[in-house]
């Protein structure tokens, strides 16, 4: 099993959705989302779930050494055979949780792989420990200007061969211009589909009633490619080729 941080830089690129999308095309088994935002949980309520099992029962039960089978105990079911670890909408719940000393450790007891919602990655963020313990952790960003600039110094946060990016759309700047200048490498455009995102993030929609919306249809390819990294090269991904590197210019990605 392999355990996929998700966060964003700046703004709400709609990681939650995605993490939920991913889950329900997923090519290898069953991965759960484990929702660690400390700004505050949204699946439960979009579901019309307790907070109980989740993220609370989980952080009681990783106070001692996690054990084989645990994590299980705290999903549940979305449908469709989309499981999750829901987090409240208490935000200092929330922190309390994501501070239980064996948490990291719990998420790699599932049998299956994890996505984990972080929200989003700043130096305070108590969900910094989960994305350092994770295989890999993906950025979902807008590629703006704005949000390509801080892409560096949040990478600089974990070890940055673990990093990898997913963008939202190719504008202004396409995949192949991120992926030159910040030499980071881009997993997956998922297409901006505001009607498919709508749905999902009402809870009123899973990704197989709306599979063939491009939303749907590049969350598909990009969880293929995340596992298809995670199988072929696991520990060894894509880096930066230095901290020289920078944030793309308007003339500069316009050649």
């Amino acid at each position: 099993m392999t355990v996929f941080g998700l966060c964003s830089i700046k703004g709400a690129p709609g990681v939650t959705t995605l993490a939920l999308t991913l889950a329900g095309v997923w090519p290898r088994g069953r991965a759960v989302v484990v929702e660690s935002d400390p700004d505050g949980g949204v699946i439960a309520a979009r579901y019309q779930l307790g907070a109980n099992p989740g993220l609370l029962s989980l952080a009681v039960d990783a106070r001692s050494t996690p054990t084989a089978g645990m994590f299980t105990d705290h999903t549940q079911d979305l449908g469709d055979d989309v499981r999750a670890v829901v987090a409240p909408l208490d935000t200092e719940a929330i922190r309390q949780a994501l501070n239980a000393p064996y948490l990291h450790e719990a998420l790699h007891q599932s049998d299956g792989d994890v996505l984990v919602d972080a929200g989003r990655i700043s130096p305070s963020t108590p969900a910094l420990t989960l994305l350092r313990s994770a295989d890999r952790v993906v950025f979902v960003l807008r590629p703006t200007l704005d949000v390509l600039r801080q892409v560096p110094n949040r990478a600089d946060l974990l070890d940055p061969a673990k990093v990898a990016l997913v963008l939202i759309g190719e504008a202004p700047y396409t995949a192949t211009q991120v992926e030159r200048v910040l030499t980071l490498p881009v997993v997956g455009v998922i297409a901006d589909d505001p009607r498919a995102a709508e749905a999902m993030s009402g809870g009123r929609q899973s990704p197989r009633t709306v599979r063939r919306s491009p939303l749907v249809r590049t969350a598909r390819r990009t969880a293929e490619r995340l596992v298809t990294d995670a199988e072929a090269r696991p520990g060894d991904v894509h880096s930066p080729k230095g901290a020289e590197a920078t944030c793309p210019t308007p003339v500069e990605v316009r050649r």
